[in-house]
């Protein structure tokens, strides 16, 4: 077999013609030639030149990697076929070629607007073959007690009579099987297999699936693949949560995954890969993606690293729909849907689902669900961005153009618990506190209810817009909501709920083992200073949540509502598990004393970290930078102690040093908001 790739290529738009190189897309040539934006249909042009030598290959294909569009595929000028949807198209060429010569042709069967997100993201090959290559591999997962019975299809283009087919599977741990396929199927029988598991469970166990394809001679052609074991069901005891995984009782956390936009395929696969990353990093297990919202293979390779189970909403009405789904059949990630249908369609689904993908698990739903959100501003250097300098306040005509009534639902929202602002900067930052508040206090409710089933919200990313209910913003950072979540979705979290001065506090253990520790509390005044603290032993069983008990605080808290706060948290061994914060007034009554934080920043080559010294109580403390942008791995933090704490972080983009960094380190928290003159 012989792979060439194609690299000399020429766009048509219009009248104009343009020399490309995957990957390359239609927005970012009309964006370098501004004469095209009229431009209403585009095409592909190459030339496939054959000699002899390229003739006595028996069979010839064209690979057309990271398709982003559908197109039709012309050779000297005649219809080969049509691509629609995926993201490889591989098409037959055996036959059709002649020496010399021969004019390739991609149509792009999008116009106008549409036409912009066209494009290709990968590689363009020519692959000359003597009998078979591998066109597609679908794996079907079949569990019984101790034993996984693999079912391996493998589609192939050329003569597959020719060509004997062998499967290798490789686990984790290096234990090897071997299977062979008969007409492209077979099967492989693992016993004891390492089971893939959610984040927070277990071990993401992967196995490496090879298939080669032996000709006479040689190799003919060969394909890996990572696949999973894992077993998704719904329970019967209405007491558990909406999922098990491996019988074990599990909750969904995490948020809505949005469409992600980017005329250059390489920024957006840059995006999906940080949108993942964020995720794991708030500790998420679930990624929901609503109808209409398609990912590429990339978004589930990242889950399945990552131990994100991604619950996929459905509708089955189109037959491209079920073959994405065997497309996506080796992740692990992919063990849910939703299914969003009535009628005697259900039973259709049901049936087809069932055949197709036995191994997917399922729910019937008359419309698609609903999840929690607010409102809220990017962060304050996103804002700038999006706003010209004479219009960086909230109801500047721009920023009303982008908002509308959002504006004033979310200055709604801030004056109930917070100060009004006076500037964008600070909007910015008490509309995502707000948000963050609601968004959260829903996650903790239905981590302590008992059948609560998901703990999701919406969500994960936006498309651009000026206000949103993102955790993430259109530039990817990350928003308050996002550093809160951490907490909120901990797999050992404490909570604590007042009603007057009686203060209920309750553990959630998504552990799939008991807790044993104890919880400690601390009633503290504003200038850090411990008025009264006390500690309790408390257990938690494996998977599951427990309110501990209600303690009345009138004594303390009675008529020092402004001036005392109460900390809480629970210890495992030495360290801290969990940890938060309780004032019992609305912040913007809280007296809060001038916290004076200093801030002294080590390290080097992008990692770093910040060590923060207030001399007072400080609460929701910002760090951010003025030219800069970091990853920290906590972020809207409450100082309770005038001691040092130090926070990581990962430098993204800006002057790699700490010392310029430490120039334009901006530190906030909300005295500073309360005191803004």
């Amino acid at each position: 077999m012989v792979r060439k790739e194609i690299t000399d290529l020429r766009l048509k738009i219009g009248d104009c013609d343009l020399s490309v190189k995957p990957p390359f897309s239609v927005f970012t040539q009309l964006k370098a030639n501004k004469s095209l934006h009229n431009a209403d249909d585009a095409s592909l042009f190459a030339i496939l030149r054959m000699d002899s030598e390229g003739l006595k290959w028996k069979h010839h294909a064209l690979l057309v990697k990271g398709c982003v569009g559908d197109f039709t595929l012309y050779l000297n000028e005649e219809e080969i076929g049509v691509f629609c949807g995926g993201e490889e198209a591989l098409f037959d060429l055996t036959g059709r070629l002649s020496h010399g010569d021969n004019l390739l042709e991609l149509r792009f069967l999008a116009t106008g607007e549409e036409l912009l997100s066209s494009g290709i993201s990968g590689k363009i090959e020519h692959i000359c073959f003597e009998n078979a290559i591998i066109r597609d591999i679908t794996v079907d997962r079949r569990i019984e007690d101790s034993t996984v019975n693999l079912d391996i299809a493998v589609t192939t283009l050329g003569e597959a009579d020719h060509v004997r087919a062998v499967a290798t599977l490789v686990s984790s741990s290096g234990q090897i099987y071997y299977g062979g396929l008969t007409r492209g199927k077979g099967h492989i029988v693992i016993r004891d297999p390492l089971y893939w598991w959610p984040r927070g469970l277990g071990v993401q166990n992967l196995y490496k699936l090879t298939v080669n394809l032996y000709g006479e001679h040689e190799i003919e052609d060969t394909r890996e693949i990572k696949i999973g074991v894992r077993r998704i069901s719904t329970p019967v005891n209405p007491d558990s949560s909406a999922l098990e995984v491996g019988g074990v009782p599990f909750i969904p956390m995490g948020a809505v995954v949005n469409s992600v936009f980017d005329p250059d395929p390489v920024a957006r696969e840059k995006k999906i890969r940080a949108l993942v990353s964020d995720a794991a990093m708030a500790g998420f297990n679930t990624l929901v993606l609503p109808l209409g919202v398609t990912m590429p293979e990339v978004f589930y390779d990242l889950c399945d690293v990552n131990g994100i189970v991604v619950i996929k909403e459905f509708a089955g009405s189109e037959d491209e729909d079920y073959r994405q789904l065997m497309r996506l059949s080796p992740h692990p990630s992919l063990g849910f849907l939703d299914v969003i249908c009535s009628g005697e369609a259900v039973a259709s689904i049901a049936d087809r689902l069932h055949t197709d993908r036995p191994d997917l698990e399922f729910s019937n739903h008359d419309r698609a669900p609903k999840y929690p959100s607010a409102i809220s501003l990017p962060t304050q250097k996103t804002c700038y961005g999006m706003l010209p300098a004479g219009e960086r306040n909230l109801f500047s005509a721009t920023a009303m153009n982008l908002m509308g009534s959002a504006a004033l639902e979310m200055l709604g929202a801030i004056s109930e618990s917070y100060p009004y602002p006076g500037r964008l900067s600070d909007a910015a930052y008490l509309s995502a506190l707000v948000a963050a508040e609601r968004v959260i206090g829903e996650m903790r409710r239905a981590r302590l209810t008992v059948g609560a089933g998901r703990a999701v919200f919406d969500s994960l990313n936006e498309d651009g817009a000026l206000a949103s209910a993102s955790s993430v913003d259109s530039m990817v950072r990350r928003k308050a909501l996002h550093y809160k979540a951490m907490k909120a979705f901990s797999s050992l979290a404490v909570f604590a709920e007042r009603d007057g001065y009686q203060v209920a506090f309750s553990v959630s253990n998504e552990r799939r083992l008991a807790f044993v520790g104890q919880l400690e509390w601390k009633v503290i005044d504003r200038c850090n200073r411990v008025i009264y603290k006390e500690i309790a032993d408390c257990q938690v069983a494996k998977n599951s949540s427990r309110k501990l008990f209600t303690k009345d605080l009138t004594e303390y808290f009675l008529g020092h509502e402004e001036e005392y706060y109460l900390e809480y948290y629970v210890r495992e061994g030495l360290g801290i598990a969990s940890v938060g914060t309780l004032l019992f007034t609305e912040p913007k009554s809280f007296k809060l004393a001038d916290p004076k934080i200093d801030g002294k920043i080590v390290g080097h080559d992008k990692r770093y970290s910040i060590t923060l010294t207030p001399s007072a109580y400080a609460r929701d403390v910002e760090i951010d930078f003025a030219d800069a942008d970091a990853v920290f791995y906590e972020n809207y933090i409450d100082l309770t102690a005038n001691a040092p704490y130090k926070i990581s972080f990962t430098l993204i983009s800006g002057e790699d040093s700490a010392e310029s960094l430490m120039r334009s380190l901006r530190i906030r928290s909300l005295y500073d908001v309360k005191n803004d003159g």
